[in-house]
Formats: structure tokens, C-alpha cells, sequence
């Protein structure tokens, strides 16, 4: 059963990480950030009522604990829809975030111009041998390579700060944003 954009800042705590894979993720995202807002301003309201905030003598309470600090990632904008491949997952985006080593190479062999080797085929992928932990094995090696390549891009584009906190403070946002 889908679930609004409240409830799911009613349900989760902060921080969070919100991925909309879905057709019109632009809008989902919008809507979301409405409601967050909305979610403050009677965060503060029911403290004004209570007489446990005077705007006029005090600084604004911070917002409700819900819609603090959260990431979102969008697969698409407000009227765009999803792109539809039967080779490749329907939720390709959430494939790209935590699996992107396996759906780059998916995505490289379906390509028509796959010039280094024409002959690989997609059941070949499952075989490549080792562990993405292990960078002793081929698999391994690509995973070492990729976290390199992308940490040097976002050290070279990001803010220091934002780039500490999204690639060093947390291994899972930085497996994400890898």
C-alpha cells in the first residue's frame, strides 16, 4: 500500500534517507518538502498555543525532529517517467545506488556499441569472480577503482564539509552517493 508524504515524516526519525524511483519523483519530492514545511509552521503554532513560544522575544524553535536533516534522491523530475528496458530493472535508479559496480556492467553489455568485448554476454556478469570486499579478486578491483574515481570527483566539486559528511562520516550514505 503506497504511503503519503506526512505519514512517512510522522513514521521516520532523523535523520533519514528518502529514494522516490518512481514515475513524477520530481513531485513526490516537492510535495514532500511542502509538507515538511507545513510540519514546522504547526510545530511552532503548538508551541505559540501552548505559551511555550513568544515570536516576538524568541528566537524560532528548531523544526520537529521528523523533518530535520534528511536527504532525498529523485529518479526523475515533476512530469518525467521512469525509463522502461525489459534487460534492466524496473527500479534501475535504486540499482545505481546500492549495486552500482553490477548495474554499470548490465548496463555497458546492453550497449550496442560494447566495443571491448563484443562477445560478453549478460549471464557472463554473475561470474565474474570475487568479492566487492576483496580487492585481491577482479571484482574487488573494480569496486576499489570506482570508489576512487567517484570520491576524487565529489572531493574536487563538494564542499568540504558536505563532502565529509556524505563520504566519511557514514558508510552507508557513502555507499549511496557513490
Amino acid at each position: 500500500k503506497a504511503q503519503g508524504a506526512y505519514d512517512l515524516q510522522t513514521w521516520m526519525t532523523s535523520p533519514s534517507i528518502y529514494v522516490w524511483d518512481c514515475n513524477n519523483a520530481g513531485l513526490v519530492l516537492d510535495t514532500f518538502q511542502k509538507f515538511a514545511k507545513q510540519r514546522t509552521v504547526d510545530h511552532r503554532s503548538r508551541l505559540k498555543a501552548q505559551g511555550a513560544y513568544d515570536p516576538r522575544t524568541m528566537p524560532p524553535p528548531p523544526a520537529p525532529l521528523s523533518v530535520q536533516n534528511y536527504i532525498q534522491m529523485a529518479a526523475c523530475g515533476f512530469t518525467e517517467l521512469l525509463p522502461m528496458n525489459p534487460e534492466l530493472p524496473a527500479d534501475l535508479f535504486t540499482c545505481c545506488l546500492t549495486t552500482p559496480i553490477k548495474i554499470a556492467l548490465r548496463w555497458y553489455v546492453l550497449q550496442k556499441t560494447n566495443r571491448l568485448r563484443p562477445h560478453v554476454k549478460l549471464d557472463a556478469l554473475d561470474k565474474i569472480p570475487g568479492r566487492l570486499s576483496d580487492r585481491r579478486t577482479p571484482l574487488g578491483e573494480l569496486n576499489w577503482i570506482f570508489t576512487a574515481v567517484t570520491d576524487t570527483i565529489a572531493w574536487n566539486i563538494l564542499p568540504r564539509e558536505l563532502f565529509q559528511q556524505l563520504f566519511r562520516q557514514d558508510l552507508l550514505v557513502a555507499s549511496l552517493f557513490r
